[in-house]
């Protein structure tokens, strides 16, 4: 197989590429040669450190086998721990007897990258792009509240500082001083607030898990791949 031979060169952009095209034509190869294009795809992905792809060709293979072992000879002990944790979910998930022949096949793209620069423009909607519309709606209303209670911060410290340039009054100054200041102090208390409430939003959407596949069972007693959504 050109995929084998491509994986022993270590050629791992090509074993993904490749990869994806036999599972496209998967009704002409065998179910063994597609068990084994998710092996080294799963490997690959894990390589080039993709692990969320790497995650899901390794699920994909269990649904498939759920006995399946990797050779100890020909995978590193970082690749074998990865897949062991791995198959200890899928079995704590389900049990091995309601497993059967998968015929259906859904392959998604790591999500996070585009979710970054959504919440980047406009914290939450990155989370609601992952398919985590609770995140999103608390990310992205923190924000908004965080931004709205800034301006209306601003404006009173320039309200009070405008006042307190202004005025001939002594016994007046000191107050609003002390008045402009507070409110500057919150000013700057709610935009460093808010500042981290846009940092949270932006490392969760390019670095928290989001729905990776599952699998379901039809009426039929049939299985195929589903999204399962973790928060």
């Amino acid at each position: 197989m050109r995929l084998q031979r491509l994986y022993e060169d270590f050629k791992f952009q090509e074993v993904i590429s490749s990869g994806r095209h036999l599972l496209q034509n998967s009704d002409v190869i065998s179910e063994s040669d597609i068990r084994l294009i998710h092996e080294y795809m799963a490997i690959s992905f894990f390589t080039i450190g993709e692990t969320d792809s790497a995650h899901k060709h390794f699920y994909t293979l269990l649904v498939m086998d759920p006995n399946h072992t990797l050779d100890p000879i020909r995978t590193s002990p970082k690749i074998l721990d990865f897949f062991t944790e791995i198959k200890v979910e899928f079995n704590r998930m389900y049990s091995q007897d309601r497993l059967q022949h998968v015929d259906r096949y859904i392959f998604m793209e790591d999500l996070r990258p585009a979710a970054a620069w959504r919440s980047a423009l406009l914290p939450g909607w990155g989370q609601i792009y992952k398919h985590q519309p609770v995140k999103g709606y608390i990310f992205g209303g923190a924000f908004l509240t965080g931004l709205i209670f800034t301006s209306g911060a601003l404006i009173k410290e320039n309200d009070y500082q405008d006042k307190y340039l202004n005025s001939d009054d002594p016994a007046e100054i000191s107050d609003l001083y002390d008045r402009y200041n507070s409110w500057s102090k919150i000013r700057r208390g709610a935009m460093y607030t808010t500042a981290v409430i846009w940092l949270l939003n932006f490392s969760d959407a390019i670095w928290a898990d989001y729905p990776r596949l599952g699998i379901e069972q039809s009426a039929s007693g049939r299985l195929s791949l589903s999204l399962s959504y973790k928060f």
